[in-house]
């Protein structure tokens, strides 16, 4: 017999109530056989409701609104701006008045927070939708409309809205005394606004994609490996990688957009189900999968990497599985980035099968992918047994699992700022707070290539889906270039790691079995004072903008170390430049919360002063 359990809180769990001796004849079959076999002994299983598709409902939609409402006024931005995109999911869909009320909401919340993009984007559909006859609250949405594109400075469009303001006004029932008062004070507001235009720019703004410039795959005894073909400077973008696939943790499905996994200021959600919301319509109209996942993400485990497997599924129709059957008949792990097919890249991931327990877990999981697809109507008609058809998806299914086992990425975001934070970069991270958490998971195409190294020269941080890699310090030509797994060598003692990361590493730190942090060579105060006075100055100077929270000046001076120090690794005045490279660079450029967002907005305006 064996147990499905799609638990709240991990991946898919297995239970194989099974005697160690079947479990190692079945390990020994066909996957098809395999899957022939768990269909007719299975049991699946959900403890919970993981994300039940709750009916649209105006009146509690209009209960949130008071809820926001509340919030608002406390000056709680951010949890006005969840609770209104919650109330907009579950609206109904021609209740037009209240879509007005809750965008005008949340335009309020995002101009407070400076989103003026998105402000105007729900200005626009408040207006749309709210009755001319709501004159007052109508010119409140139109004074923010006003007010956020005056601090984008087009100039244009604003001459057009004030002129559309004072129309309506004057055609409305108010009295000319009024609308004589309304318009002083909307000039007041707009006033009050020049001189304190900043900068825009785009949120997460990414480095520009070299995936091809300056590193190579070679293929040795170990595998595949990447090697640079050129010297790269720290902080240097090595190449951007957009996900074949990635799909949002269960908990962040009501918080960020389940196309592009960004965080929803303005939220579009889906006509059909109260299960998912888009950050805008382009991605909604963008999202082809969830066509059929819509309504059945109860299915899904919260985490782990069994749902980006059965992403590839749904992204891409049956049909297109049986008339590529080429394509996946012939396993080729040497395969480097030269393939342009995203699932050529997928199905010739490296993987192992570990131990019989270990496959007829993953063909139990390949069974369960292939009874979700069949829940959703994948395979059209509905029928209760396992046909040659649903056994062909199930061995790829099973295939595809054993290479995201190995190879599935996490995808991350800053969420809050740590409980202990005092205004300095380092105190960001300190207290019981997880400041950067993982929300998603992805298979992608290059990220998998990389080795693990417990001494990394790489940094990535994630943009939506994409995941952009840079050197975190000088990599020489001929070099490997690595990726971090999750153990440094310098914090970690060598046989630990290899338990943790569950393999042996062979990366140098390990081969040389390189010491803990405190036993690395350093600088003495004499020699800085005679050999490296111009280090130790920029040391002081990285100091200072920690303390100053200037994160810019943080990354710049970090580089400037890279440049300076003039040894080679291990050595203790390499890790903590290299940490806070990496640190500020995924704090300028990678995801964020709408909570850390705003907060790092905050941080701009009011730059820390110290003496």
């Amino acid at each position: 017999m064996f147990l499905v359990d799609v638990s709240e809180t991990r991946p898919v769990g297995v239970s194989l109530h099974e005697s160690v001796e079947n479990i190692k004849r079945m390990s020994k079959l066909s996957i098809e056989e395999r899957i022939r076999h768990i269909s007719r002994n299975i049991e699946v299983r959900r403890s919970v409701e993981l994300l039940a598709n709750q009916p649209k409902d105006s009146s509690i939609s209009k209960n949130l609104v008071k809820e926001a409402t509340q919030l608002l006024t406390k000056k709680e931005f951010p949890k006005s701006l969840e609770a209104l995109n919650f109330a907009m999911q579950l609206v109904e869909n021609d209740d037009k008045e209240t879509k007005g009320w809750i965008a005008g909401l949340r335009s309020a919340a995002s101009l407070h927070m400076d989103f003026f993009k998105e402000t105007i984007l729900d200005c626009n559909l408040a207006l749309d939708d709210l009755p001319l006859d709501l004159t007052v609250q109508r010119f409140k949405v139109w004074g923010r409309l006003a007010i956020s594109t005056s601090r984008l400075e087009d100039h244009t469009s604003l001459v057009t809205i004030l002129r559309k303001i004072k129309k309506e006004l004057y055609e409305s029932s108010l009295e000319k005394d009024k609308v004589v008062s309304l318009l002083h004070r909307l000039s007041i507001s707009l006033r009050s606004t020049d001189g304190n235009n900043q900068p825009t720019t785009e949120r997460n703004k990414a480095c520009p994609p070299k995936p091809d410039k300056c590193v190579e795959v070679k293929v040795g005894p170990a595998g595949r490996h990447v090697i640079a073909t050129r010297d790269i400077q720290a902080g240097e973008c090595i190449l951007v990688d957009e996900s074949i696939e990635a799909v949002l943790n269960l908990p962040f499905l009501r918080l960020n957009c389940t196309n592009c996994l960004r965080a929803v200021i303005s939220g579009v959600p889906c006509t059909l189900c109260t299960q998912v919301i888009f950050c805008s319509d382009e991605c909604m109209e963008n999202c082809g999968f969830h066509r059929l996942e819509c309504g059945h993400l109860d299915l899904y485990p919260p985490i782990g990497p069994l749902v980006p497997v059965l992403r590839l599924f749904t992204n891409r129709s049956a049909t297109y599985f049986l008339e590529n059957k080429e394509k996946f008949e012939f396993h080729d792990e040497s395969i480097g980035w030269e393939v342009e097919d995203d699932m050529s890249s997928v199905f010739n991931l490296q993987w192992r099968e570990k131990n019989a327990e270990y496959i007829v877990q993953m063909s139990t999981q390949a069974f369960y992918i292939v009874h979700c697809l069949k829940t959703m109507g994948y395979f059209g008609d509905q029928t209760d047994q396992t046909g040659d058809e649903e056994l062909y998806f199930g061995r790829l299914a099973y295939h595809f699992l054993l290479g995201a086992d190995e190879n599935s990425h996490q995808i991350v975001q800053y969420n809050t700022p740590g409980s202990a934070f005092t205004g300095t970069f380092d105190t960001l991270y300190e207290g019981e707070d997880d400041v950067i958490t993982v929300i998603g998971s992805a298979l992608t195409k290059y990220m998998s290539l990389f080795n693990n190294s417990c001494d990394v020269n790489t940094l990535k941080y994630h943009q939506g889906t994409r995941t952009v890699l840079c050197a975190k310090r000088r990599i020489k030509k001929g070099e490997e270039v690595t990726d971090f797994y999750g153990e440094h060598f310098f914090t970690t003692p060598r046989a630990s790691r290899s338990i943790n990361l569950g393999f042996t590493c062979l990366c140098t730190a390990c081969r040389e079995n390189w010491g803990l942090r405190d036993s690395l060579p350093t600088f003495s105060e004499q020699y800085l004072k005679s050999k490296k006075k111009s280090w130790a100055k920029e040391r002081r100077h990285l100091d200072t903008c920690i303390r100053r929270m200037d994160v810019v000046g943080v990354m710049d001076s970090c580089r400037k170390l890279e440049k300076l120090v003039g040894v080679e690794p291990p050595h203790q005045e390499l890790i903590l430049p290299e940490m806070y490279l990496n640190y500020s660079m995924c704090y300028l450029y990678g995801n964020k919360s709408v909570q850390f967002e705003y907060f790092s907005k905050q941080i701009n305006n009011h730059p820390v002063q110290t003496q």
